[in-house]
Formats: structure tokens, C-alpha cells, sequence
């Protein structure tokens, strides 16, 4: 089975001096670990930080396709990048981008994802309060590689199983405001 290392290149995301200060014209948007939605599976794109005076190299600019895995942290999941534009991650991140047009990044996204990708990739990290997962451990993960086709329907899949997460979680949410709003006003008819 091949693993990530052959099909994909792994790159450190960009190195900044000191604290991220957002400057709303920096013409660089960047993402950190606080701008991923692990629940969704997805980078938050709105409100990202900006800076300016930084001239990333092209591995460091995001492409659409490209995945982000948390290196560092007590989640050590993969992000599908779906936005072009002038982006970069932060070191927190390997920027995963596929060598061949037959790997997809929402399948590799989903894969390292997997529970048994994960039992690999924990074996290997390191740290018990901050875990690290260094790039020759995430470089050796097996990566099974279907046809691209079957790639496609596995990524919608995950895709749409996400989305169903979110709406389910809205509709908890919701029904929960809906019943203490009715109990509320059961105790004190004037209640609003």
C-alpha cells in the first residue's frame, strides 16, 4: 500500500516572529488552528486574520485541494482547503498537496480522518499534554488509493454526512430553546 509521503507532497506551514496581529488591509489572510470548525470539517474563511510584509513561498499559499493537518494539538485532524486566494497556514499545520491528479484532497482529508488513520498517526505523536505528530510519521501513513471516481463518491459522502452532523446539532440546539422557552412560561404564563 503506498503511503502519504509517495502520493503527496507535506510541507510546514509558514513560520511567523511572535503573535499573529490582524491588520484589516494585509493583503495575506492566514489560518490558524482557532479558524478550523473540527466539527464541521471545515476552515472558517470569514474573519481569518490578515497581515501584511510577509512574500510566503508558493508552497506556503493555499490552493483549493490542498489539506491542512494539525500537527500540534490535542486534535490532529485534516482540513480540505476549498478557497484560492492569497492564504497561507501557520507552522501549527503540514500543508498536504497532492503530486498526481489521481489523489483528491477530500479523500485524503477523510482518510486521515478515519479512526484507524488516527490509531496509526497516534502511535507515532508525541507529547502527552500537547500532542505533535512529526512529518515522517504522518509522511509513513498508508494510504489506500482507490480509483478517482470511487474518491469522488467517498468525499461527498463524508461531505454530506458533515453537513448532516451540522443541521442535526442546529436542530438540538434549537428544540432545546424551544422546550425551556415552553417550560418557562408552564412556572409563569407572563413569561415571555
Amino acid at each position: 500500500m503506498p503511503q502519504l509521503d509517495t502520493l503527496c507532497l507535506i510541507n510546514t506551514g509558514a513560520s511567523f516572529r511572535g503573535r499573529i496581529i490582524d491588520e484589516p488591509a494585509g493583503t495575506c489572510r492566514v489560518v490558524q488552528l482557532r479558524d478550523v470548525d473540527w466539527d464541521a470539517g471545515r476552515i472558517v474563511w470569514q474573519g481569518l486574520d490578515r497581515v501584511n510584509g510577509i512574500e510566503p513561498r508558493s508552497h506556503h499559499l493555499l490552493r483549493a485541494g490542498d489539506v491542512l493537518f494539525a500537527a500540534k494539538g490535542q486534535t490532529n485532524g485534516a482540513v480540505l482547503v476549498t478557497e484560492d486566494g492569497r492564504a497561507v497556514a501557520t507552522s501549527s499545520f503540514f500543508v498536504i498537496r497532492a503530486r498526481r491528479p489521481d489523489v483528491l484532497g477530500a479523500y485524503v482529508a477523510w482518510y486521515i480522518n478515519t479512526a484507524s488513520a488516527q490509531v496509526q498517526l497516534q502511535k507515532c505523536a508525541r507529547g502527552t499534554s500537547l500532542r505533535s505528530i512529526s512529518k515522517s510519521c504522518l509522511g509513513s501513513l498508508d494510504l489506500p488509493l482507490p480509483p478517482v471516481e470511487t474518491q469522488h463518491r467517498i468525499a461527498r459522502a463524508a461531505q454530506l454526512a458533515a453537513e448532516e452532523r451540522e443541521l442535526s446539532s442546529a436542530l438540538l440546539a434549537k428544540r432545546g430553546v424551544l422546550i425551556e422557552g415552553t417550560c418557562l412560561r408552564m412556572i409563569s404564563p407572563d413569561a415571555t
